[in-house]
Order: C-alpha cells, then structure tokens, then sequence
C-alpha cells in the first residue's frame, strides 16, 4: 500500500472537507480562502506576504515532498506554500513558528548533507521528512524538527484540499457539448439510436 493509501486510514478528507464547505458560506470565509480565490488576476505570480524568497521556496519544496509528487497529482499546481503565506497574513505567533521550523529546516540539512534544504536531492529531502514523520526513524536531537513538520504537514493538506487542483481531482470534468451544427446532428442521430421509439 503506499504511503497516500496510509494516510486515508485518517479520513483526512472527512475532517477537512466538511470545514472548508462550513467556511464558504460563513462570515469568516475569506479566512479559508485561497490566494487566488481572492485574486481576480491568476495570470500574475504570487507575491509572498510573509517569507522571504528563500523561505518561500524551502517551504514549496518542503510541502511538495510531504505530499509526495509520484503518489498525489496536482502538487506542484496546488501551491500549498501560497496558501500558507497567505493564511498566516494576520498571526504573528504562526509566522514565528514557521520561520524557525524553516531555520531549523536548513540547519539540519547542513548537519546532514552540508547544504540548506532547496539545495538537496530530492531523495536526502525524502530521507529527512521520512525520519520526521515515521516513529521507527525518530532521531535524538529532531524534537524541534518533529514539531515543525506536524504543523507544517497540517497546513501543507489544508492548502492541498482547497485547491482549485484537488477539487478537479475528485470531480471529473463533465464532457463538453457539441458546438458545431454538425457535431449537434450527430450527437442527435446517437441519442435516437440509444432511445427507443413510442
């Protein structure tokens, strides 16, 4: 099973979905919203409110490998350091917590490997967030560390699951109809050989 299978024993989905729907009709929805929910220009790249460059790109690195490109499509597209940056705006005491995960991040990156978290393998960066996240690989010294990506991990889903990428996930898109005149006789002759005649 892989480790996404896992994951589902949690009903990760059930917790969230229910929230972000109660949010959508609530007075507190822009709280849940995302950056480009409230950005009527998608075609412009997002500007961080809260990190720094270096901090914004350790923590898109870091949220794609906790969700793991090869076992959860839509990844990259769902951009859950956006959502992050943007729903931390207002809590100074989260923003805080992220930039000394982040900080701790990349000093445990150079006690492992000797380079700051963006600038390892993807299978050290793998190695690492594995020995965070599994209790058998727990190491003295990473409580810190174990803190962080618990919070992180938490946001990381939240972003996930209410991006625009998620919900194409889980609803189909809905086959277009035709537009052209003969497209609509065609589909029309199809219709009269399925239905049956009165």
């Amino acid at each position: 099973m892989s480790r996404l299978g896992s994951r589902s024993k949690f009903s990760l989905w059930a917790i969230v979905h229910p929230i972000l729907i109660a949010a959508a009709f609530s007075p507190m929805a822009m709280v849940f919203a995302t950056p480009t929910q409230v950005s009527a220009k998608k075609s412009k790249a997002y500007r961080p409110k809260i990190f720094k460059p270096h901090e914004f790109k350790t923590l898109k690195l870091l949220s794609e490998t906790i969700l793991r490109d090869d076992e959860m499509p839509g990844v990259r597209e769902a951009k859950a350091n956006e959502f992050i940056d943007f729903q931390i705006t207002f809590d100074p005491e989260m923003q805080d917590r992220f930039r000394k995960g982040l900080l701790w991040l990349d000093r445990h990156s150079q006690k492992l490997h000797g380079k700051n978290f963006i600038a390892l393998k993807p299978a050290q960066r793998k190695d690492i967030i594995q020995c965070l996240e599994t209790k058998a690989m727990h190491r003295p010294g990473e409580e810190q560390g174990r803190e962080f990506y618990e919070l992180a991990r938490r946001y990381t889903y939240m972003g996930f699951y209410a991006s625009e990428e998620a919900l194409r996930i889980a609803i189909p898109a809905a086959p277009k109809s035709p537009k052209s005149a003969k497209q609509r006789r065609l589909a029309g002759a199809d219709e009269d050989q399925v239905l049956p005649k009165e």
